[in-house]
């Protein structure tokens, strides 16, 4: 390797360090829309979209019998958020107690009685199909700035 190519990759990694905040904003932002489309697809999307189990009716429903399924007044979908893990790392979360027990389910008994169970409706979590949305951003990054 000659004196100029080092000289060259060293001012494109300077380069890509720079875009560096860019691109893990762009991460968080694609994380966060992928599991906020999760509730207008009304399902989880992995590999392939896993629809959600529909919700069975009671009174509350008899004015929307159409009403999406998790979406009663928004506030669910609307909780997600992107949370900076130091300086290259976004978690994203919901603050609200009831999002982890839609996310993964639960079977307890109601008043030490009956066993009821409430089904899984994954909204956010591992996903090949984001991962593959994320490859993809940071491959035109790394092109953009390798060229």
């Amino acid at each position: 390797m000659s004196f100029n190519e080092a000289r060259k990759i060293l001012a494109d990694l300077k380069r890509f360090e720079s875009q560096l905040p860019a691109v893990v904003s762009e991460m968080g932002a694609i994380g966060q829309n992928h599991f906020v489309k999760s509730f207008q697809k009304q399902g989880f999307e992995n590999v392939t979209l896993e629809k959600w189990k529909p919700r069975k009716s009671n009174r509350a429903d008899r004015g929307k019998p159409n009403r999406a399924i998790l979406v009663k007044s928004g506030a669910l979908r609307r909780s997600i958020r992107r949370i900076a893990i130091g300086k290259y790392g976004y978690n994203i979360v919901s603050g609200l107690p009831y999002a982890k027990i839609h996310n993964d389910g639960l079977t307890g008994r109601a008043y030490g009685k009956h066993l009821f169970k409430m089904p899984k409706r994954q909204f956010m979590g591992f996903s090949a199909k984001m991962n593959n949305k994320i490859e993809r951003m940071i491959d035109r990054y790394v092109k953009k700035v390798f060229k």
